[in-house]
């Protein structure tokens, strides 16, 4: 009977934690069907998209500076510290730019980076992928500071819920497509393209005047 009755509560346990992150989800998503939310979430969930695309081709990426296994190890231990570099040094920026500015000219330089580093190739990929994670590693700060500051308090775990099941869902996508588009464009020709989305992205966040003006009063600790 004590067994029974532990597997009857954890069972209604579990209903209720899934209950409990529907109910989030629903509300979460009421509240960034919202314009302003909107215009942020969007270009913030196909960067990640585009993203999932360059990671699932770090691999390949490695292949065309050597043929051996230590080049996908140094790839991915300069984009580490590229992103190290860039959470440490988002704080400084935030006290210089605003945020607006921050989000578009790190997107912009991202892409950037890998246009001119993929293009170039050989050795030269070491540099600009260490440059692209720092710009990387800036703006996952400061959109994980904006979607904590946008939303009520009360409104706080529900938004999150929201964000992390959207990511969820299209970094998946960007990986399929990562994996399938170089089977018909090429490796190269599928990371320019990717690179220049990205571009054409920044682009996009430039003429949004929500996001070109956005201002978080904190810095970032």
């Amino acid at each position: 009977l004590k067994i029974n009755g532990d597997h009857q509560d954890a069972k209604k346990l579990g209903h209720e934690e899934e209950s409990t992150y529907f109910t989030d989800l629903k509300e979460g998503l009421r509240f960034v069907k919202k314009k302003e939310i909107l215009a942020l979430i969007i270009p913030f969930l196909v960067l990640n998209l585009l993203l999932a695309t360059f990671t699932v081709n770090l691999p390949a990426i490695a292949t065309t500076i050597t043929e051996s296994a230590i080049s996908y190890g140094l790839l991915l231990t300069v984009s580490g510290l590229g992103s190290v570099v860039g959470s440490i040094i988002s704080n400084f920026v935030s006290k210089k730019l605003k945020i607006g500015s921050i989000i578009i000219s790190t997107v912009l330089f991202y892409g950037l980076s890998w246009l001119v580093g993929i293009s170039i190739g050989g050795f030269f990929i070491y540099i600009f992928s260490f440059l692209a994670s720092i710009f990387i590693g800036i703006i996952n700060v400061i959109f994980t500071v904006v979607f904590q500051k946008i939303p009520s308090e009360n409104m706080l775990g529900r938004v999150n819920t929201t964000i992390k099941t959207l990511i969820t869902i299209f970094m998946p996508i960007g990986a399929l497509l990562g994996g399938w588009l170089p089977t018909i464009l090429g490796l190269k020709s599928t990371i320019i393209m990717n690179a220049s989305l990205i571009l054409i992205l920044a682009l996009i966040l430039l003429c949004i005047s929500s996001i070109r003006n956005m201002v978080i009063d904190e810095s970032i600790s």
